[in-house]
């Protein structure tokens, strides 16, 4: 069952959004783990979430060429599109 407190079940719905697992779930397997439990889960539960997209950025970030070329090219999309507005 999610609580009724608002910024509980957020919390609630961002582990599950991050592990797939049923809100329901993620609560029952907290329990009466408080607060302290809670806010762990989700950090812990949202680190591992974004970790493979922080070493993709690590390694954009090394290849400044690709990223002036998507952003020339981003540039050039957006110049067309409002040329055509």
């Amino acid at each position: 069952m999610i609580p009724h407190q608002p910024e509980v079940s957020n919390l609630l719905m961002l582990i599950s959004l991050a592990t797939g697992e049923a809100p329901e779930s993620v609560g029952a397997r907290i329990g009466e783990g408080g607060s302290g439990m809670l806010k762990s889960v989700v950090t812990e539960t949202l680190n591992e979430y974004l970790r493979p997209l922080r070493k993709r950025r690590q390694e954009l970030e090394k290849n400044e060429d690709y990223i002036r070329e998507v952003l020339s090219a981003g540039i050039s999309g957006a110049s067309r599109l409002q040329s055509k507005h």
